[in-house]
């Protein structure tokens, strides 16, 4: 089991790294790759992005409180395996940034 300062932990030093190598690579001239969100995110700001990331957290939280409703719920789960997706976003971004990725 995960403890929980652990799951949300990792969820907020995920979207932290994420906003910030994103905000960083688009500064950068790296261009977005999710087309869904492409302009939107190409014209934000580190206010918004931060504000995106603050939106997405909440609904995690719900989701979280939801499971609470199941027996035996792995709950922490929720939150890790957001956050660590958000780090491995994060470390491409990273990457890109580096010239390791093209």
């Amino acid at each position: 089991m995960i403890p929980a300062r652990a799951a949300w932990s990792l969820l907020a030093i995920g979207a932290a790294g994420d906003v910030i190598t994103t905000r960083a690579g688009l500064a950068a001239g790296a261009q977005e790759a999710n087309p869904f969100v492409e302009t939107t995110v190409a014209t934000a700001g580190i206010g918004e992005l931060a504000t995106v990331k603050l939106l997405a957290i909440a609904g995690v939280v719900l989701a979280w409180a939801w499971a609470g409703e199941i027996d035996d719920a792995p709950r922490n789960v929720i939150p890790a395996a957001i956050g660590v997706a958000w780090l491995a976003i994060a470390a491409w971004n990273a990457a890109v940034l580096a010239g390791g990725v093209t």
